[in-house]
């Protein structure tokens, strides 16, 4: 069987089962800049994991190592601030119903329909969910549908939301 083939002059591993394409073989010389020109100019420095998957899918003979080693050695990578260094998350502990609600907005204006808007309410104990259409995103808007909301289930002990504008104001006057 062969497992190589002739494309426009240049050397590929024909596709496999992992790899539905076949996968241009550099020589050894090009791989340097291989690594760096998919990490840098086309995966906009998303990482190594990401950045050795790219070459793996296009490229065969460039090794993981090899890679990791350039990605290690990246400037703009090691000023940027890494994931890792966030804080552990941590489990948030409810015992009732309302005791904690979470709401937030997502945006439909890309759909182009007459309601742009959809306030998200949850209650973390239950995980129960109810979503309120809406035209503006105003905060006497998010009000009126947080009130039905809370006649229906109660005051609840926090309201967490991310502080936008549409939060403020009439919001703050309803809990």
């Amino acid at each position: 069987m062969h497992y190589y083939q002739i494309i426009s002059g240049q050397l590929y591993r024909q596709k496999d089962e992992k790899h539905k394409t076949p996968r241009f073989c550099p020589f050894e010389h090009e791989a340097f800049d291989i690594i760096v020109r998919e990490h840098a100019s086309e995966l906009m420095h998303a990482g190594g994991d990401k950045t050795c998957a790219e070459i793996d899918r296009m490229y065969y003979g460039i090794t993981k190592k090899e890679a990791a080693f350039l990605l290690d050695h990246c400037i703009t990578c090691a000023k940027t601030p890494s994931a890792k260094t966030a804080a552990p998350l941590e489990a948030i502990d409810v015992k009732e119903l309302c005791e904690r609600l979470q709401i937030d907005l997502i945006d439909f204006r890309h759909l182009g329909q007459i309601f742009k808007w959809c306030l998200h309410v949850r209650d973390h104990f239950s995980k129960f969910s109810a979503a309120y259409p809406m035209v503006p995103k105003e905060s006497e808007n998010v009000a009126l549908h947080l009130g039905g909301f809370i006649g229906l289930f109660g005051i609840p002990g926090i309201l967490q939301c991310d502080h936008g504008t549409e939060f403020k104001g009439a919001c703050d006057r309803l809990v």
